[in-house]
């Protein structure tokens, strides 16, 4: 339910089945098309911008019955004063109080997003993989310093970091002297282990996805003119082949070009990428909140 020419959706992997452009709403409102894709079987995730609504009682009714079918993203803006008279003028309705509206889509089981795009890169590990069990996160880097990073957006988005199994540290520990801690950091194997750093990594990533302990996995890659993305291109086959956890992935690097490259290398895998490590770590967020919400309706 936002503008079609607002993305590139030719460009997107996952695919999108319908897109609704509501304008000023004179017949057809949000709640309508809430409705109506919440019992569209072709739909599995969906994503809604929106800056106010006329019937937020009877928004809050169908936006609780869709959520328990299938995940509901929303951006609203509108929060500052400034961004509400610019509503104003733009929907020709003044917006509600932010609070309330907040309120509403908590009680409704939206997933609120912070970002346009987010509208579509955090609904790509809902169309990808089964809900995680839990909000545990396994993390795979070539940098300490952004295996960090991705803990303190775990933290702050409501997820832990998954202790590893004794099995798993000694299995790890077992591959390279460096490796037994979590996030597992094999930016200090790759500078002994050359070529077999790809074989290194798979073998780290198949010992986290085993791991019981482990709900969901973050993966980090780094490339430069002399680690080129294609190198990857088997090790990325392998990992895109697994479907039992959602796995997200960032990578980093001197080229830009390149890190697009690997980009788009990770998602014609079916690997969810993302621009960094926030933002990735963030959509498993959304991932598991949304699992404990259809557990705790469900009981």
């Amino acid at each position: 339910m936002y503008s079609p020419q607002a993305m590139a959706w030719h460009e997107y992997e996952a695919g999108i089945n319908k897109v609704i452009d509501l304008g000023n709403m004179c017949d057809v409102d949000e709640t309508d098309c809430l409705d109506y894709l919440g019992e569209d079987p072709s739909t599995d995730v969906i994503s809604l911008y929106m800056e106010h609504s006329r019937r937020p009682r009877m928004l809050l009714d169908v936006l609780k019955k869709v959520s328990r079918k299938k995940p509901v993203l929303c951006l609203m803006p509108g929060g500052s004063p400034g961004a509400a008279q610019a509503m104003a003028s733009h929907t020709g309705s003044l917006a509600g109080n932010a609070d309330l509206y907040d309120a509403l889509l908590r009680q409704g089981g939206a997933l609120r997003v912070e970002e346009y795009e987010d509208l579509r890169d955090c609904a790509t590990p809902f169309l990808r993989y089964p809900l995680p069990r839990g909000n545990r996160l396994g993390i795979i880097t070539f940098s300490g310093a952004i295996g960090i990073q991705a803990i303190d957006a775990a933290e702050a988005f409501g997820l832990s970091i998954g202790k590893l199994s004794p099995e798993s540290r000694r299995k790890l520990a077992a591959q390279s002297g460096t490796l037994g801690g979590h996030p597992i950091d094999i930016g200090p194997a790759s500078a002994t282990a050359g070529a077999g750093i790809f074989d290194l990594y798979q073998k780290c990533f198949d010992i986290l996805a085993a791991d019981e302990n482990i709900d969901c996995i973050y993966l980090n890659a780094y490339v430069s003119n002399g680690l080129n993305p294609a190198f990857y291109e088997e090790m990325l086959g392998r990992i895109g082949s697994f479907r039992a956890k959602p796995v997200v992935s960032w990578c980093y690097g001197p080229s830009q070009q390149l890190v697009c490259e690997f980009g788009k290398l990770a998602e014609r895998h079916g690997i969810p990428f993302f621009p960094n490590s926030k933002k990735a770590v963030r959509s498993l967020s959304y991932m598991a909140r949304y699992a404990r919400r259809k557990t705790s309706v469900s009981e």
